[in-house]
């Protein structure tokens, strides 16, 4: 759907606009931010059906771009139920959803990856898992089904990672599923596409010659491919990545990172002097752009964005400070959105933070939340969210 203005503003009804014209009415709200104008629903109903229509929110995105941040959880490390939080980056919970699965044992459920206005949730192994629209409550769920190396009575010991993205001019929603366990080598791959229904079978698919980290830190989802950075106990590179795309289903030769494609061409400068590995390393996606994310011994976090896919072409658009202290349990940071001021949204892991840091000064501010097992971006708007905190 655009983002432009309607051709025509929804009605609102004369006996709550006074002397203004129902339109001036109109672009006076439009000027609102979301904040209150989800308590001006409560004002009357005209204004509550206006505040909820379609064509207002779109409208409204579109001139208040405010980022959301999903928190994710697992409720087996939760007395509560919460499955996920919506958050500003004030902290503020502007919406809370639960689980609906009984707790404990396993019933646990957790988040397993957010990847535009969705949300996928799977229980503890992540061989059972669905799709959460928050806007909307509606739910898409995959069929519950198991690989054939996979014994239904040993399902608690596997691990499972879920990365699913939209594909075609349709833009249908596939999913892929790696299905891992130590006694068992390579893993499983499967891909899944939904129509709708809970029937849709997974289809195993081939196996890649490297392994890959099962962790949202090292895989992301841009425009229907899968992104992943190789094991080092598996491939000699320190920074190979390797992609599936869920369009044609097929993996694709893997790209040279940013730390190897600049040293093989002769120009090291801009290169850490210490050993870097995978633990250094993690992937991300920023403004729609690839990007490589490298914690230097030195304290400092690089951004390298994939430029040209083609030439294996990096660029280190962001280098800057960031100090983290072991002591304080302060591991690793994941960027998660450039502002339009240029500050860099980071969450800050095994803490549960926000950092947003000022790349030209190094400094930030901090925001608290809870502890993740899956953080990302929510691109819906907060009119869509029915309610605010639940």
């Amino acid at each position: 759907m655009s983002l432009s203005k309607p051709c025509a503003a929804p009605a609102v009804a004369a006996s709550v606009t006074g002397v203004l014209h129902p339109d001036a009415v109109y672009e006076i709200l439009l000027r609102l931010p979301a904040k209150e104008l989800c308590r001006l629903r409560a004002v009357c109903r005209p204004w509550r059906s206006l505040l909820s229509d379609l064509q207002f929110i779109v409208a409204h995105s579109a001139r208040h771009p405010e980022p959301l941040i999903v928190a994710g959880y697992d409720t087996g490390y939760r007395g509560d139920g919460v499955l996920f939080d919506i958050i500003n980056l004030s902290g503020q919970v502007v919406k809370r959803v639960r689980s609906t699965a009984p707790t404990g044992g396993r019933g646990n459920e957790r988040v397993a990856s957010i990847q535009s206005r969705l949300v996928c949730i799977t229980d503890e192994t992540g061989l059972s898992c669905r799709l959460l629209d928050p806007a909307t409550g509606s739910v898409c769920a995959f069929a519950k089904q198991f690989p054939e190396e996979v014994s239904p009575c040993y399902s608690h010991r596997y691990n499972a990672l879920v990365a699913f993205g939209q594909v075609g001019p349709a833009g249908v929603y596939k999913a892929l599923r790696i299905v891992d366990h130590s006694f068992i080598w390579p893993p499983v791959y499967e891909v899944c596409t939904l129509d709708g229904s809970s029937h849709a079978p997974w289809r195993e698919k081939q196996t890649p010659t490297y392994g890959f980290r099962l962790s949202f830190l090292h895989s992301v989802v841009i425009n229907g491919k899968v992104y992943f950075l190789t094991d080092l106990q598996v491939h000699n590179e320190q920074d190979q990545i390797a992609y599936f795309d869920l369009e044609t289903e097929k993996w694709s030769p893997s790209i040279m990172g940013p730390l190897s494609s600049v040293a093989n061409n002769g120009d090291d400068d801009g290169l850490p002097n210490n050993h870097i590995d995978c633990l250094n390393l993690s992937l991300a996606e920023l403004n729609g752009c690839l990007v490589v994310v490298c914690r230097t011994v030195s304290s400092s976090l690089d951004l390298w964005f994939l430029k040209d896919f083609e030439k294996d072409l990096w660029v280190k658009k962001y280098s800057f400070q960031v100090n983290l202290s072991a002591h304080l349990s302060e591991f690793y940071l994941h960027p998660l959105l450039v502002l339009n001021d240029g500050r860099i949204v980071t969450y800050l892991g095994n803490r549960g933070s926000l950092r947003i840091y000022d790349p030209s000064t190094s400094n930030y501010t901090e925001v608290l939340m809870n502890k993740c097992v899956s953080v990302g971006l929510y691109t819906g708007s907060l009119l869509s969210l029915a309610n605010s905190a639940k």
